[in-house]
């Protein structure tokens, strides 16, 4: 078994991670793979590309936790870089939804709009 995994391993497309971590500086590896992760503004205005209800059903899978449900929404995603549909689909696999349900909400730091009689 061991021979004909090493026959075979040239043509699987597994990378040795820890060999080309060693073709960076220490510590540059890291800050490359952490800065491809597109910030949360980013990921709220492609999420405001998509239609209202496409939104909608998203925030509904993530309320729910159906990480399946998510997935095929985000598979829907066809214009967004990979970068973004990576980073999402990598949270609902994780089942981190309250950081897809805070990238659908609009930032809480902004100011609010007036509210009428005030």
């Amino acid at each position: 078994m061991q021979r004909l995994l090493q026959n075979r391993a040239p043509q699987l497309p597994v990378r040795d991670r820890s060999a080309a971590a060693d073709n960076f500086p220490e510590g540059q590896a890291v800050e490359h793979s952490a800065s491809s992760q597109p910030d949360r503004t980013e990921l709220q205005l492609w999420l405001q590309t998509m239609a209202t209800d496409w939104q909608q059903a998203l925030g509904q899978a993530a309320i729910a936790g159906s990480d399946d449900r998510l997935i095929e929404l985000l598979g829907q995603m066809r214009d967004a870089p990979i970068s973004v549909t990576q980073t999402l689909t990598n949270w609902a696999q994780n089942f981190e939804f309250d950081r897809i349900l805070g990238c659908l909400r609009p930032a809480a730091d902004g100011p609010s709009p007036p509210r009428g009689g005030e």
